[in-house]
């Protein structure tokens, strides 16, 4: 787990810039989530994120790190991903290529 700023681009468009420790896949019972724990506070499409809380984060998102790598995509990690959110991937499939992200580094 690294701690560092992220960029969490989200299918709806949204953008989020946090300071936080990278958990990746986490699972709960039969159902993985992707998480990140909070080292700010931050509030977030109305709900306030404290230091040590654990953000769930949809999984259809790219999370970029501060030296513009690639920390997390989909399309890999499409087997711990709920059925719901792979149905939407596979009615998608420009996603995640149509975020116009230069200077990529895969990771």
């Amino acid at each position: 787990m690294k701690d560092d700023t992220f960029s969490i681009y989200y299918p709806s468009g949204n953008l989020l810039q946090v300071f936080a420790r990278y958990i990746g896949h986490k699972r709960d019972d039969d159902t993985w989530h992707l998480c990140l724990e909070m080292l700010e506070n931050k509030l977030f499409n109305g709900q306030m994120f404290n230091v040590g809380a654990i953000m769930v984060i949809d999984p259809r998102c790219v999370i970029i790190d501060s030296i513009n790598a690639i920390r997390y995509t989909p399309r890999p990690n499409i087997e711990r991903i709920d059925q719901n959110f792979r149905d939407w991937l596979d009615t998608n499939l420009d996603w995640p290529d149509r975020l116009e992200l230069p200077n990529l580094i895969e990771s």
